[in-house]
């Protein structure tokens, strides 16, 4: 997909992630919605060299990038558990 910013081409390929269906299916305004999840962790991206307004930082810092999926991964699993759980409650009446 080619974009632009700043009056900058680039091109941009988003990460295919395979997922699986779950048996969940729940309704949002009226609308059957199936849940899935991801079949296995995306692959973190390689390191870069990059400058930013002549100051130069390295993408990719394994410990750092560690510490930010987890937390992301525990809150996107806190978020998808009360997800669930209102939905469970909202198709079964209790």
């Amino acid at each position: 997909m080619q974009l632009t910013y700043r009056g900058v081409s680039y091109d941009y390929t988003p990460p295919q992630v395979n997922s699986v269906d779950s048996d969940l299916v729940g309704r949002y305004r009226g609308i059957d919605i199936r849940f899935r999840n991801p079949s296995k962790s995306p692959v973190q991206q390689p390191t870069l060299d990059l400058k930013y307004r002549g100051v130069s930082y390295r993408t990719g810092d394994t410990d750092q990038a560690r510490t930010w999926e987890l937390k992301r991964e525990q809150a996107a699993d806190r978020r998808q558990g009360s997800l669930l759980s209102r939905l469970y409650h909202e198709v079964t009446g209790h």
